[in-house]
């Protein structure tokens, strides 16, 4: 089997753990830059081509010898249609959608997918104008605020706001130099986050990141540490259902608990570093390359409807919740709920389409309630 890993520095820690992990599970892998492969399109169906540019002018990539891709991207506009003519024009399957990989890497447009996907997300504004700055910030609630450059990554062009003023005007200076960002309630996480790895439809592995002393945020490239961590069911949904919905087969879910131990999404990035093999025993590159290795072989895309989950994953995650109930003790929206509805005869319609009573007399009996009608999507 012949994998082509797409990545512009052949030479990266990352690229040679894959092309490691390839050779020991006994495939072909050969790293090419996507920089200087050159699609091309002809008026004639079927005569699309792609020519690699480094190793002469008229050398043709063939598809042929090509089983599937590992795409692994910097340059995303550039390189990502690159991807797209190889998956779509070239037919050549890949373990990453080139939209995916665009969405993941803007994290305005990854917010607003994940948000109409019903994923818990910071409440974020998006904007170009300085008509009334005062309002956007009064919309996101109190100071401080997070901003974050809409393309950065590594915890890069991340900073706090935590004055009125500063706010004001490092907005309008942003402005006035046509920088793309959005503004971010800011979500107290202790100085942590959580990134878990989701391959295919399953989590690998999962660990929190702490920052570094006299650092708030917790990017390992910022001397952050890593420690293994248990995620809820709720997390486990939601790092399932964010992949999906915006197109990723493998993905690192950044996800940050308030005070109130709620989950939300933060980011979400299509090329995860490999520093959490360290922290969690699990080897994210030879995951990866045996996921290659059965989806080449299936010759079929397993991946999920966008936003939706496996019903086994459904039927698995939710079985899980149903007995923790402790999950749901110490949740105030539920605890609410209970209390307003204990001793009362619930009225409601399953997901079958049948009319159902229940008398709530236990946070189980909430519970019953929300698995028979809940629905992912």
């Amino acid at each position: 089997m012949n994998v082509i890993i797409l990545n512009s520095n052949p030479k990266s820690s990352a690229t040679r753990s894959l092309v490691r992990a390839g050779n020991k599970l006994g495939v072909t892998s050969t790293v090419i830059d996507p920089t200087f492969l050159s699609p091309m399109v002809s008026n004639i169906e079927g005569r699309d081509r792609l020519y690699d540019t480094l190793a002469g002018s008229h050398k043709r990539l063939a598809a042929s010898g090509i089983d599937i891709v590992v795409p692994r991207m910097t340059n995303i506009y550039y390189n990502t249609f690159v991807l797209e003519h190889l998956v779509y024009n070239k037919k050549i399957p890949s373990i990453q959608s080139p939209q995916g990989i665009r969405i993941a890497a803007n994290k305005w447009h990854t917010i607003q997918v994940c948000s109409r996907n019903g994923i818990r997300t910071p409440r974020t504004v998006y904007s170009k104008s300085m008509k009334d700055i005062d309002y956007l910030i009064a919309k996101l609630g109190s100071l401080p605020l997070v901003l974050k450059y809409n393309y950065g990554s590594l915890g890069k062009s991340v900073m706090i706001l935590d004055s009125k003023r500063n706010a004001i005007s490092t907005i309008q200076s942003l402005i006035q130099k046509k920088q793309d960002f959005i503004i971010q309630e800011y979500i107290d996480g202790g100085s942590k986050d959580i990134r878990v790895i989701v391959i295919g439809s399953k989590i690998i592995a999962a660990y929190q990141r702490k920052a570094s002393k006299g650092e708030w945020r917790s990017n390992i490239s910022l001397g952050a540490i890593g420690m293994p961590v248990t995620l809820s069911p709720e997390e486990e949904i939601m790092s399932i259902k964010a992949a999906s919905a915006i197109d990723l087969e493998v993905a690192g879910i950044d996800l940050m608990r308030n005070p109130d131990n709620i989950p939300y999404l933060i980011e979400i990035n299509s090329s995860p570093g490999f520093f959490g093999s360290k922290v969690t025993g699990t080897n994210f590159a030879e995951e990866i390359m045996k996921y290659a290795i059965q989806k080449a072989n299936s010759k079929q895309t397993p991946m999920v409807e966008r936003g939706k989950l496996p019903e086994g994953i459904y039927k698995k995650h939710f079985t899980k919740l149903n007995n923790q109930l402790k999950y749901f003790t110490e949740n105030p929206d539920i605890l609410r709920s209970f209390e307003n509805a204990k001793g009362k005869k619930l009225k409601y319609i399953d997901r079958k389409g049948n009319r159902q009573f229940k008398l709530i007399e236990s946070p189980k009996d909430l519970y019953d309630v929300l698995f028979q009608t809940f629905k992912v999507g």
